[in-house]
């Protein structure tokens, strides 16, 4: 019998999902190196020499934003390129769940305190998604939200 995945290990595999689809999408038309350094601290992978970020997430609906923890805003804001992935809610629809956005080093933010079902709190940097800094650039294909999607671990 298979042991079930703990959240931190679905995280980190659709993490890595989101890193390869982006990848791959890059790769059509540039140059893509992927980082070996699991923890590298300035980037997931390099586009013709350019670095670049991925976050996968589910958008925080209530707040028409997109989330990531605050200890990775610095990282997200000095790549040269940041991408992120919308999975969708389990529970509910959203126009922009699905999508494969580019964030520009613009981008506006505020910080939210987000109390996890442990007890825990994390400080979540929110990025609505309507402001120009926030460019989609496709939704993502249906089989590709399906499989991220047995890797979420919203409650929503």
């Amino acid at each position: 019998m298979k042991t079930p995945l703990t959240r931190e290990q679905k995280i980190e595999i659709l993490g890595k999902m989101g890193e390869k689809y982006v990848g791959n999408y890059l790769a059509e038309t540039r140059k893509v190196i992927h980082s070996l350094n699991n923890f590298d601290s300035e980037k997931d992978m390099t586009a013709d020499g350019k670095t670049v970020e991925v976050k996968v997430g589910t958008p925080f609906i209530t707040e028409g934003s997109i989330a990531f923890k605050r200890s990775q805003l610095q990282k997200c804001r000095e790549v040269d390129e940041f991408y992120y992935v919308t999975i969708p809610a389990p529970k509910y629809k959203y126009r922009w769940s699905g999508w494969l956005f580019r964030i520009e080093n613009t981008f506006k933010y505020r910080i939210r305190k987000v109390k996890r079902s442990n007890g825990w709190v994390d400080e979540m940097a929110l990025v609505q998604i309507e402001q120009e800094a926030v460019i989609p650039i496709h939704k993502v294909e249906d089989s590709v939200i399906t499989e991220m999607m047995k890797y979420t671990t919203s409650n929503y």
